[in-house]
């Protein structure tokens, strides 16, 4: 049994070693810097995109339903974060958004 647990601890040894030196031969990440990015599914259907509206200074990340249709969409503006949530008429259901939080079907 000792046996076993020696061999597992240097085997685990081993595997860590080798995962650090892995590790150290990448180098550090760089930023990525885009206009837009978009998420795609496996067919290649665009399932969600981050993107900066308003030349460049209010991010919006929109995310869209299984046919295409956007349905939730969150932005940051001079007024405050807000979050639109769409329904299938392409229509705002709810708002929330910055200094007040209200639904706007009222």
């Amino acid at each position: 049994m000792i046996r076993k647990q020696r061999f597992a601890l240097l085997a685990l040894i081993l595997l860590v070693g080798g995962a650090w030196v892995a590790l150290a031969q990448v180098p550090p990440a760089q930023a990525v810097r885009a206009q837009q990015i978009s998420l795609t599914d496996a067919q290649g259907r665009v399932t969600a995109t981050l993107e900066n509206a308003t030349g460049g200074r209010e991010p919006v990340l929109t995310m869209f339903d299984s046919q295409g249709e956007a349905r939730v969409r969150m932005t940051v503006t001079a007024d405050g974060p807000h979050l639109f949530v769409i329904d299938r008429n392409g229509r705002t259901r709810d708002f929330f958004g910055g200094p007040t939080i209200h639904p706007a079907t009222k």
